[in-house]
């Protein structure tokens, strides 16, 4: 439903069961409109009294309860906003306490809030600084967590949410160049495919639910790492165990011969 402003005369959107009662299209129109109605009937104005607004001169009607307890005063949020940009910003501020210190680091000049000053036993101008000056103090044993390890059950819990939040898709994943040259290859194949499976030690790469085969795309650098390797050879049993066929394919050899790589998949040909 549509009604004109009693003061501008725009049309705006009402509800029906506002159609007695909306009289404005805004509240600066109702607070304009109701500041005139009091300058003409002057008996209504007789406890209040009549001021300037700060920033536009509009004269508008006060009560004495914000006579006495407000020193400024306007017409508008608009008008409000404009007169503090102007005589409370920086300096000019009453909450403005700031002083004058260098950086520890650099010796930059810069203003801090008393607050910092008081609170923080370090002061930088930048996150470069205060990473420097961080790595400096908490190094080695001057670090909190030296020598402190995860217990079992905590590496347990972790791993079981890094599991949950891969396959929820809640942990942001690339795909890898090799993951998605075995991507494209499953595509133009029209084999069936889920990628990021999660399984109890894990998430691997592909699982192909038709053949009940697991696909890993190993990295040349971190799959030859000694722990990796670890790791990937328990999961691999594990998998085996529970009747999986794993093909383990090494980065350079997706790149240089893809082809090959899947016709050592027999279960598929």
């Amino acid at each position: 439903m549509e009604k004109s402003c009693k003061l501008c005369n725009n049309v705006f959107r009402i509800t029906p069961n506002r159609k007695e009662t909306a009289k404005f299209c805004s509240r600066k129109c109702a607070g304009k409109y109701r500041s005139r109605y009091l300058l003409k009937n002057k008996n209504l104005s007789s406890k209040g009294k009549y001021v300037k607004c700060e920033q536009c001169s509009f004269i508008i009607w006060r009560n004495p309860y914000k006579l006495k307890n407000v020193k400024n005063h306007f017409c508008s949020r608009e008008c409000m906003g404009k007169w503090q940009s102007i005589n409370r910003m920086g300096e000019k501020s009453y909450t403005y306490n700031r002083i004058k210190k260098l950086c520890n680091i650099c010796g930059k000049e810069m203003l801090i809030n008393k607050y910092k000053i008081k609170h923080q036993k370090s002061i930088c101008c930048s996150r470069k600084c205060s990473n420097i000056l961080r790595s400096s103090i908490s190094k080695g044993k001057n670090n909190p967590h030296y020598g402190k390890k995860h217990s079992k059950k905590t590496k347990e819990l972790l791993r079981e949410l890094t599991i949950k939040q891969l396959s929820c898709g809640s942990m942001p994943i690339k795909d890898t160049l090799p993951e998605k040259i075995v991507e494209n290859k499953l595509l133009i194949n029209n084999i069936l495919y889920i990628k990021q499976y999660p399984y109890k030690l894990g998430v691997a790469d592909f699982w192909l639910p038709e053949y009940n085969i697991i696909i890993e795309c190993d990295g040349d650098y971190w799959h030859n790492l000694p722990k990796r390797k670890q790791k990937d050879i328990i999961k691999t049993k594990w998998l085996e165990n529970n009747d999986f066929i794993v093909y383990r394919f090494w980065e350079s050899d997706i790149k240089n011969d893809i082809q090959g790589c899947f016709k050592l998949m027999t279960e598929m040909y």
